[in-house]
């Protein structure tokens, strides 16, 4: 689409470009003037459009650093440095709540943020929690179904959107709460590896209701799957 230039100034006729020029598409250009934004102050308006659309990438960019701590908190916690991955996983856990909130906040959403959100947040878990098996700390079968309930989630997230529809929707309050009882799980369990604390019947605890929101969050998305290709393929007919 071409894009009429303009030039903060008393004109309000297009001008050729030079100096501080901004080129704005005709809908923005349309908008501008149903706002009646005088034309003396288009340069600043079009300025903090360009810079807003600058940080929309902020929310991205958090994902991205957060998938970068996720190899050195397993290198400190196979090298027996507890503090250190302590404080990167929680650290990578504050970075989730921050570009979440940032992305609602500002509206900030993006398909690749989508899509990186709940990436990072996989790969953190799993390598956390496989790491802490291979250490000792968590039963082999434990981190089978803490993994397995993910992989069947992308598998049917793949599988609708490949034969069926792209998939669109957010998670459940149980599935927010899974996220953040594994989390805790895997803080707790490195500060008991390092201080001795909390007992062991708290981690008992605390994995026997991690075990009771992957059942019911299981459930809830292998319901929600199964009604939307249902209704999906009743559409294609």
């Amino acid at each position: 689409m071409e894009a009429l230039c303009f030039v903060g100034g008393a004109s309000d006729s297009p001008r050729p470009s030079h100096g501080r020029m901004k080129c704005v598409r005709p809908s923005l250009r349309r908008f501008l003037d149903r706002c009646d934004v005088p034309q003396a102050t288009l340069g600043i308006t079009l300025e903090s459009v360009e810079e807003v659309s600058a940080l929309r990438h902020i929310p991205n960019l958090i994902c991205f650093g957060r998938i970068l701590l996720i190899a050195p908190a397993v290198w400190a916690l196979l090298n027996g440095r507890y503090p250190l991955a302590l404080g990167l996983i929680v650290i990578a856990g504050l970075s989730d709540a921050l570009d979440g909130y940032l992305a609602r906040r500002f509206d900030w959403r993006s398909r690749l943020g989508g899509l990186l959100d709940p990436a990072a947040d996989k790969l953190l878990v799993a390598s956390v929690f496989v790491t802490l098996t291979w250490l000792g700390f968590v039963p082999a079968w434990f981190t089978a179904i803490v993994l397995g309930r993910d992989l069947l989630i992308v598998a049917g997230v793949l599988v609708h959107h490949v034969w069926l529809a792209p998939v669109q929707g957010a998670p459940t309050s149980v599935s927010k709460l899974n996220t953040a009882f594994q989390i805790l799980f895997m803080v707790l369990t490195i500060t008991h590896a390092w201080l001795g604390w909390p007992a062991v019947v708290w981690l008992q605890i605390l994995g026997a209701a991690l075990l009771w929101t992957i059942a019911v969050s299981t459930y809830q998305y292998v319901r929600t799957g199964s009604k939307r290709a249902w209704e999906a393929r009743q559409t294609r007919r």
